[in-house]
This record gives C-alpha cells, sequence and structure tokens, in this order.
C-alpha cells in the first residue's frame, strides 16, 4: 500500500524541477518506497508499543475490577458470617431461655412433688395418729368393758 500519492509526488517532482517528466513517476516510487521503509518500522514499534501499553492498561483495569470483585466478596462473605453469627447467637440465646424455663418448670414439679409428698406424710402421720388413737380408745372401751364384765362377776 502505497504511503504517498505517487502521482501527486512526480507532478510536484516535475513542478519542482527536481526530476524531468520522464525520470519523476520512478523518483516518486522511490520516494514512496523510502518512506513505506522508514515508517514501517516506526509504525511498527509504535503499533506494538501502543498494543503493549493498551494491553497493560486493559489488564491494570481487570485487575482492578478483580480487585474490587474479591473486595466486593470478602465483604459479602464477612456480612454472611456476621448474620450467621448473629443467627447462632439468637439460637443460642433462645437455647438457654429454653432451658432456664425447664429448668423454672422442672424446679416448679420439684417442688409441687414435694409438697404433694409432704401432704401424703402428714396425711399418712395423721392416719396413724387416728388409728393410735382409735386403737387407743378400742383399747380403752374393751379394758374398760373387761373391767365392768369383771367387776360385775366380780360382785355381781
Amino acid at each position: 500500500m502505497s504511503s504517498i500519492d505517487v502521482l501527486d509526488a512526480r507532478r510536484r517532482l516535475v513542478d519542482v524541477g527536481l526530476c524531468g517528466d520522464q525520470s519523476a513517476e520512478p523518483t516518486a516510487l522511490l520516494l514512496d518506497d523510502l518512506f513505506d521503509q522508514a515508517l514501517t518500522g516506526y509504525v511498527h514499534q509504535t503499533t506494538l508499543d501502543g498494543l503493549v501499553d493498551q494491553w497493560r492498561a486493559e489488564r491494570a483495569e481487570i485487575a482492578a475490577q478483580q480487585a474490587q470483585f474479591l473486595a466486593d466478596i470478602r465483604l459479602e462473605i464477612n456480612e454472611f458470617r456476621q448474620a450467621a453469627d448473629a443467627r447462632e447467637r439468637e439460637r443460642d440465646e433462645r437455647e438457654r431461655e429454653r432451658d432456664e424455663r425447664e429448668r423454672q418448670r422442672d424446679e416448679r414439679e420439684r417442688q409441687r412433688d414435694a409438697k404433694w409428698e409432704e401432704r401424703e406424710r402428714n396425711r399418712d402421720a395423721r392416719d396413724a395418729r387416728m388409728r393410735n388413737w382409735v386403737m387407743g380408745v378400742v383399747g380403752l372401751g374393751f379394758a374398760a368393758t373387761t373391767l365392768v364384765v369383771g367387776l360385775l362377776v366380780a360382785f355381781g
């Protein structure tokens, strides 16, 4: 591909008087070829440096995006952990409250059972005293009857 306009370069070489009409076209082609050779290395180097710079800039942008993505993930993980820790603390607190309620219920049942057992003991003791009293009264009645019968038989 031509870097310069060969026909325009030919016309200008003739107009300026550097070449005759017959040698102007080969001179213009030579100038175009020299210009292409000179620019090819420069363009290649400039293009390569540009591509490398562009690649570095894109890579830096991608690295920044990746770093931001990782930071966002870490933030979400930390938030998830905090939420999980909060749920675990709430669950532990509920379990403690439930255990405390169960302990209180067990204590109330134990006290109720203790009161019931004491009432049973008191009732058994009262019943035993009543039996002893009844037996004593019956014994006294029997002894009194025996004494009266004995006195009646003896004094008759």
